[in-house]
């Protein structure tokens, strides 16, 4: 019994160490990567004299681990708000799931309907939406690029999934068969999730996504991508 317990014990201190030498490169990176920044937006605001907009971004920011964290957890926005939307569809579609989103998603959902639709009067999702838009997709002056990329692809995905839902509503609102009503509303939150699987992989990697022609009107929002120090001395 003893040597079994010693081997349960050793593989129990191998996966604490792990953890804790993550934890210390984390930290590490998280220092070294605000202590650059600081000085790379030093030294932007002293070379950019004439206030240009378009020379406030720079691809010499380093992508911190909490940007990467912070860019992931805005498409909660998009994913909650229309799993919200269709939660009775994907319910009755597949019952078998019930238990696991009642544990998973179902808190905050609660969450988002009490604190979000339920707020100001019933006014904040919009203020959510300004908020995004102004405070962090457009914010040149206090957020980098990759985070403004980000906060306005999701901006986007919610866009288009609002005109997808109504769409749905439209054609299935009459329909005698309720069924297919709630087989488009466990579509909608499926493809959702494959569309923003590569979208949060590519924020956790620090990366934008850079999808034909979805990357275009994002740059027509928060201006176009900075160049590179190979490209502007070319």
């Amino acid at each position: 019994m003893n040597p079994i317990l010693d081997q349960v014990e050793r593989a129990f201190d191998f996966k604490v160490y792990i953890l804790v030498a993550f934890l210390v490169f984390a930290t590490l990176f998280e220092v070294f990567g605000r202590v650059t920044n600081s000085r790379v937006q030093t030294k932007l605001s002293r070379s950019n004299t004439s206030g240009d907009w378009a020379s406030k971004d720079s691809y010499d920011f380093i992508v911190t681990l909490f940007d990467r964290m912070f860019a992931i957890a805005l498409y909660l926005y998009p994913a909650v708000d229309v799993f919200v939307r269709n939660a009775n569809a994907v319910y009755k579609i597949y019952p078998q799931y019930a238990e696991l989103l009642n544990v998973t998603v179902a808190p905050v959902c609660d969450w988002y309907i009490t604190n979000v639709w339920g707020s100001f009067f019933g006014y904040g999702q919009g203020i959510l939406f300004f908020f995004m838009y102004y405070g962090i997709a457009r914010n040149r002056d206090n957020m980098k690029y990759f985070i403004r990329y980000h906060a306005t692809q999701s901006i986007m995905v919610h866009g288009l999934y609002i005109f997808i839902n109504q769409l749905g509503d439209t054609c299935f609102y009459r329909n005698a068969q309720p069924i297919y009503g709630d087989r488009f509303g466990a579509q909608v939150v499926w493809t959702l999730g494959l569309l923003l699987l590569p979208m949060v992989i590519s924020a956790f990697i620090g990366f934008e996504t850079k999808i034909l022609f979805w990357d275009e009107a994002i740059q027509y929002h928060i201006g176009p991508r900075p160049k590179r120090k190979s490209q502007g001395n070319g």
